[in-house]
């Protein structure tokens, strides 16, 4: 799930974007009173399997990639087969890198605002860029986590990836 969020308050905002491959803008305008406004952010996204090490460049072209909504399993979509390296404990599915792409528009009710990014669980390995800056790498799926976007977004477009690595080792 993602969304985006901001706050008024004291001319400081957040925008979170919840990322289970379920997305959800949400804008928190705090004038004296919380109120959380939500915008769907499930769709947009592209997504491509493999490892492609500068999907991460502005420069970088996604033609060829996937439209995909999220929630999405990369994973699932992918042939069950008793020699894939998840075995029983993954279902047979196949592993590996993927990844996700989203060109956003800079909203100017954020100026002057911290933004944030929350990934609620992107399962497995998963390291994020904004803009073409490295904002982390987050090794677990289930955990909940964000980075500052703020000293990273343009007036213009934005540009999220994210890569996600479910490489099964024994």
């Amino acid at each position: 799930m993602a969304s985006l969020k901001w706050n008024n308050k004291m001319k400081t905002s957040t925008a979170f974007i919840l990322l289970m491959f379920m997305c959800s803008c949400t804008f928190n305008n705090l004038d004296k009173v919380n109120v959380r406004n939500k915008t769907d952010f499930n769709s947009g996204w592209l997504f491509a399997l493999g490892d492609h090490p500068n999907a991460h460049e502005s420069s970088f072209s996604d033609a060829e990639w996937a439209n995909v909504q999220l929630p999405h399993d990369w994973s699932i979509e992918g042939k069950i087969d008793k020699d894939n390296p998840s075995g029983h404990f993954g279902g047979f599915y196949p592993g590996g890198v993927g990844y996700y792409r989203k060109t956003f528009a800079y909203n100017q009710s954020w100026k002057n605002k911290l933004v944030h990014i929350t990934f609620d669980g992107v399962f497995k390995d998963s390291e994020v860029w904004i803009n073409e800056h490295y904002l982390g790498k987050y090794p677990n799926g289930y955990i909940g986590f964000t980075y500052d976007l703020t000293p990273y977004l343009v007036d213009g477009n934005n540009l999220l990836v994210v890569r996600v690595c479910l490489l099964y080792t024994s």
